[in-house]
């Protein structure tokens, strides 16, 4: 991506995340994370960093090459250079502490900062995360737009290849390519992810990348896909079989899944711990005997990036908010014969979970 997000509230922003920093002890957050300066200022190009500091002051710099690409933003001075940390210590007092999440940088250039600052540079990561759990109506609104034009294109290209017949001889990749192409479109900046298509034993393979192998008779097809819009994500996936000579014992393993992510589903509760979807979905699917097939989390948070968090899984502490944005996607892969996931994006509510993404689940979505 390159240019900027459309706008959003990006000063409110800045100034929660000020409180956070005064909160956690320092005078300032210095931000190279490229989504959570997005996050923070609208910008979506490269070799950019933020200074926010304690009294809500925020100074934004990069290089001459995006000077134009930089859209004024309320609240925000910007600063060209190609020297990105002088702005730091240009602007921190002699006493300032400065965090930086350790994540978004080398070792090699945080020493190099290290030189610079001495000891007024501290690794704390998180800070902007932790307001990133939570989506705004603006976000919300993005992804809602990215999951509809997701599902539009899946059900463009793989319910009427069903429709009409169709699916059976046709390539994975042929399909992927088709369904991103769908999305663009339809009116997709682009896709979110390189798109799954899995087809009979490549359905077992959670992250295959779609080849040329045909699709044939009696198999399940796994396309898990999504379309990003004004750099937000969206993701889908839906396991259907390609014609009415699917097996009992695949139809059985698509009936687990489908029961699994219900279950995950109703436990997405305000307040609850997000461990307990995990535990939803995945004691439907160990009662069923599957759950040595069941080889990743539940879900995870979706947004600026597509996996970010909170990641539903077996450990952790987080607690359901409202406004979190997740997917639920449990699976069973059976080497050798194929697999199902299932999975959809949806936005925690007061009232309960809201589908970002609406679609048929079962194997045969015609009509």
């Amino acid at each position: 991506m390159t240019g900027m997000l459309e706008p959003m509230d990006f000063r409110d922003r800045r100034g929660r995340l000020a409180d956070a920093v005064d909160e956690a002890g320092f005078d300032g957050l210095y931000v190279t994370d490229p989504a959570d300066l997005a996050w923070c200022t609208g910008y979506t190009g490269s070799n950019a960093a933020l200074l926010v500091l304690a009294d809500a002051t925020a100074v934004f710099t990069t290089d001459a090459r995006y000077e134009g690409q930089v859209e004024p933003v309320d609240g925000l001075e910007v600063v060209i250079d190609r020297d990105l940390f002088a702005m730091v210590v240009d602007r921190a007092g002699e006493d300032d502490r400065i965090a930086f999440d350790p994540a978004a940088v080398t070792h090699a250039r945080a020493l190099t900062w290290f030189e610079r600052l001495d000891d007024g540079l501290v690794g704390r990561g998180g800070l902007v995360a932790k307001l990133r759990l939570r989506k705004d109506a603006d976000e919300v609104a993005r992804l809602q737009r990215a999951c509809a034009l997701t599902v539009a294109a899946w059900r463009d290209v793989v319910v009427d290849a069903l429709e009409s017949d169709d699916l059976v001889g046709r390539t994975e990749r042929d399909v992927a390519t088709a369904i991103e192409r769908r999305m663009v479109d339809l009116g997709a900046d682009g896709v979110a992810f390189d798109s799954i298509v899995a087809a009979g034993p490549n359905g077992a393979v959670p992250h295959h990348r779609p080849g040329d192998r045909p699709i044939r008779p009696g198999e399940f097809v796994t396309t898990d896909i999504g379309a990003r819009v004004d750099g937000y994500h969206a993701d889908f996936t839906r396991t259907v079989a390609s014609d009415d000579s699917v097996s009992d014992t695949l139809l059985r393993v698509h009936d687990v899944v489908a029961r699994a992510q219900q279950a995950g589903i109703e436990a997405l509760q305000v307040g609850d711990p997000i461990v307990d979807v995990d535990s939803a979905a995945r004691d439907v699917i160990v009662a069923a005997g599957n759950g040595d097939q069941f080889v990743h989390g539940v879900g995870h948070g979706v947004g600026l990036v597509i996996h970010e968090d909170p990641f539903i899984a077996l450990a952790g502490d987080d607690v359901l908010e409202a406004g979190m944005c997740l997917t639920v996607e449990p699976g069973i892969y059976l080497p050798g014969v194929g697999g199902v996931r299932i999975e959809d994006t949806l936005v925690v509510t007061e009232q309960g979970p809201r589908h970002l993404t609406v679609a048929a689940t079962g194997p045969r979505p015609l009509g």
